[in-house]
């Protein structure tokens, strides 16, 4: 299957109109990394949208449902409607489908496990771009039942270690079903920190995708600094999703180069700065 590379740019196409969606996606293919594409792009012409689009341009593709339904086992068989969501966009073509965990941790199981079978990579949602979003995601947990909840259900204990937040549970949920990268937002800053990416990191060094760079930002930084912000704080296996600020433009093409040449310069920076603290630390 195809991926995504390190500090990678990946393009939401969320186009709703197809002939214009192909045409904006030919002419910034070239400084792009990876396509998303969401449910508001395919609504009217359905997953065909995504064997198209798989067909005609070399880049993985990112279905980005955000799979929130049912998990079911029967006869060892997975047989809920997540499995059959996940089946389908795995044969068109998805390289990754994003799944959310709050419906149960059965609901993300069947998920990765069928997404697994037909060679697909799952992400999962500890948090999301709205600021407000924080009334759910960082909610505190209740430890006592949290764990009430976990036995009843022959889940282990150790997923509420160092969870203060169902942000923070989700992140340790994804690590025990061994979700293949995490989706968070580039755009909640407090005290100029990336609060949620620096917070993943604490438990997990697998990908993280980003959106929230442009339209979501309330902070008054450039595009170019939301973009060194985001990698700083999730590391190399990290990539930045971009939409609106590309296809809201006169000049995709250029505003998409814009990226690519700012991605360069950051990565040269940080792998600079990553190579004198290994030298300083004299591995």
């Amino acid at each position: 299957m195809a991926e995504i590379r390190r500090y990678g740019i990946i393009f939401a196409s969320d186009e709703t109109d197809p002939d214009k969606a192909y045409r904006i996606l030919d002419d910034v293919e070239k400084f792009i990394d990876g396509i998303k594409i969401g449910i508001t792009a395919t609504v009217i012409v359905g997953s065909n949208l995504i064997r198209r689009i798989r067909k005609t341009f070399d880049k993985p593709v990112i279905a980005d449902f955000k799979i929130a339904d049912i998990g079911f086992r029967e006869d060892s068989q997975w047989q809920g409607t997540n499995s059959k969501i996940v089946e389908e966009l795995a044969e068109a073509g998805a390289d990754y489908i994003t799944c959310h965990a709050f419906p149960g941790i059965g609901s993300l199981q069947e998920s990765v496990e069928v997404a697994h079978q037909h060679g697909t990579k799952v992400f999962t949602l500890p948090s999301m771009t709205p600021p407000d979003s924080e009334l759910f995601f960082r909610h505190p947990l209740d430890q006592a039942y949290s764990s009430k909840i976990l036995e009843k259900y022959g889940y282990p204990s150790e997923l509420l270690k160092n969870a203060t937040t169902f942000s923070d549970l989700i992140l340790n949920i994804g690590e025990f079903l061994n979700v293949d990268g995490y989706i968070g937002p580039a755009n909640l800053y407090e005290n100029g920190k990336l609060v949620a990416i620096e917070r993943y990191r604490q438990f997990t060094k697998k990908p993280i995708f980003s959106p929230g760079i442009g339209r979501q930002t309330t902070e008054s930084l450039s595009l170019q600094n939301q973009l060194l912000n985001f990698y700083r704080a999730a590391g190399s296996d990290s990539a930045a999703i971009v939409g609106s600020s590309i296809y809201e433009d006169k000049f995709p093409r250029n505003v998409a180069f814009d990226f690519f040449r700012w991605r360069d310069a950051a990565e040269k920076q940080l792998e600079i700065v990553k190579k004198t603290k290994k030298k300083s630390a004299g591995e």
